[in-house]
């Protein structure tokens, strides 16, 4: 479906050639982490499990870090993109990277899969994986929120296939996180509407409809704000370092 009108915009706090790149995965990305996975059943892990790609969102340029975040190790020697992809792994048939417009990290041996627009920002790491995608269910996390914990994505899963959303992001007192989110792959139609008409912030894809109706979405609030909590700055990281000694 075309959209030929740019609907309004709604209101959010700020954030900041489409293929991918398999490679096996080394045995060094084990999944026997012990995750809370909260109130899961056994049938719900395996239905996410069979149903939901899990994507970390790495394709920053860390400019206000100074160092490349993604690769900043914590006290227990994991890097931040490893925390989040462990986060990822319980409830995805596999995990891929969605690094920007050119491949980073292969060394890693996870799915990289590249922006088709090159200044698309997160939003066009975001119609790359749903374009790329095969599963009901996308679930993505940045690699610079590592707080966030199976169990939070297990719920955000949850509350999107019992409502029968289109999208289901985290909220706290910090505002929406739509890099901390569960997609259905019919969002891919308004992302591309939203791109195409020049917009650019996470949630701009919000205002376009998909088959003649608008998208059902709904936050889910946790009672938790530091989940929320961004690494963009060197105080923000020795503030993490400390609060995981």
């Amino acid at each position: 479906m075309s959209v030929t009108s740019a609907p309004a915009e709604p209101q959010q706090r700020g954030l900041g050639p489409g293929r991918s790149v398999p490679v096996p995965a080394p045995p060094c990305l084990s999944d026997s982490q012990s995750s809370d996975m909260g109130s899961a059943t056994t049938d719900e892990l395996s239905r996410w499990a069979a149903t939901t790609t899990g994507v970390v969102f790495c394709g920053g340029k860390s400019s206000r870090m100074g160092v490349d975040k993604a690769l900043l190790t914590d006290e227990q020697g994991h890097t931040m993109l490893e925390r989040a992809r462990r986060a990822l792994a319980p409830l995805s048939r596999e995990v891929w990277l969605a690094c920007g417009p050119s491949a980073r990290y292969a060394d890693l041996g996870l799915p990289l899969v590249l922006d088709q627009r090159p200044d698309g920002g997160p939003l066009a790491g975001l119609e790359t994986v749903l374009d790329r995608a095969t599963t009901a269910w996308v679930a993505v996390l940045a690699c610079d929120m590592p707080r966030v914990s199976s169990d939070s994505l297990r719920r955000l899963l949850h509350k999107a296939e019992a409502e029968s959303l289109d999208a289901c992001w985290m909220e706290t007192t910090s505002g929406t996180e739509p890099l901390c989110a569960v997609y259905a792959r019919t969002c891919l139609v308004p992302v591309r509407a939203a791109l195409d008409a020049g917009r650019r912030r996470m949630i701009a894809f919000h205002a376009y409809p998909v088959g003649g109706r608008a998208l059902r979405l709904a936050g889910l609030d946790v009672s938790e704000p530091h989940l929320a909590q961004n690494l963009n700055t060197p105080a923000d990281w020795d503030e993490f370092r400390k609060g995981t000694r």
